[in-house]
């Protein structure tokens, strides 16, 4: 996140709440209650407050069992009217993607924190916290306030196996929408000689979890492998990206060959 201070913006929810304290609480919660093996699902923490924290915050954030997870970034900071009371809310997302099927649990999570005790010393509203140092390992600072401990409840979520019908026997694990293309570096080339062959796997969900494809080759060339690379983003609290993997191919025949 950097150290930018952005300026809260407006945002207004009915959304029931993990606990609440009349100063300052915190929520989880998931965008979906259902999900398929290695599909993704968002969670959201939130640390709701109406007064100043006293020195750095120290969260322990959930162990996520049974799931791969992609950090969501920005943390964000922002104002939210809760049952007629205006809070500062921060937030922090993960993207979590199931590695089994069953009914999984999240644990909850758990800020430690230190408020200010005399509210009328500093206008909560007046300023916010860096986002980047707000989740931070960090002990308290030296000045003394009253320390609170914050828990969220644990998480159920419905999590189903993928469907066998829909399944081709050379499938490798990816669940999203993908596209993939295949390209040579040459198209003419001598018997002995390299040839590169390059493929790219894009599009949305978790392309780490994807095995490269198997590549029908025959005796007719030798394949080694010669590296990969990924860039991986996380745009509108959406995993997306490319994979690029290379091969390279040494023909060992002459003729019309097919790959």
């Amino acid at each position: 996140s950097g150290s930018h201070r952005d300026e809260p913006d407006e945002r207004s929810s009915n959304e029931v709440v993990d606990q609440e304290l009349e100063d300052v609480f915190s929520t989880a919660e998931l965008d979906k209650k259902e999900a398929v093996v290695g599909e993704q699902i968002k969670y959201s923490y939130k640390l709701f407050r109406r007064v100043h924290l006293v020195g750095q915050p120290r969260f322990e954030p959930p162990t996520f069992e049974n799931f791969l997870t992609e950090q969501l970034p920005p943390e964000k900071t922002y104002y939210q009217d809760v049952r007629g009371q205006r809070y500062v809310v921060s937030e922090i997302n993960v993207a979590l993607f199931p590695t089994q099927a069953g009914e999984l649990t999240i644990q909850g999570a758990k800020l430690q924190c230190r408020i200010q005790t005399a509210r009328s010393r500093r206008d909560p509203f007046s300023w916010f916290d860096d986002p980047s140092s707000f989740f931070d390992e960090d002990l308290f600072g030296s000045i003394s306030g009253e320390e609170v401990i914050l828990k969220t409840r644990p998480i159920k979520i419905n999590v189903l196996s993928l469907p066998k019908n829909h399944q081709s026997t050379s499938y490798s694990g990816g669940v999203g929408h993908f596209e993939m293309n295949v390209s040579l570096d040459k198209k003419e080339t001598t018997v002995g000689s390299p040839l590169t062959l390059t493929l790219v796997i894009k599009g949305d969900g978790n392309l780490q979890s994807i095995s490269g494809p198997d590549i029908k080759i025959g005796d007719k060339f030798k394949i080694y492998d010669s590296g990969e690379t990924s860039d991986i983003k996380t745009d509108n609290g959406i995993v997306h990206g490319k994979r690029e993997i290379k091969k390279v191919l040494i023909p060992q025949e002459a003729g019309s060959l097919t790959i």
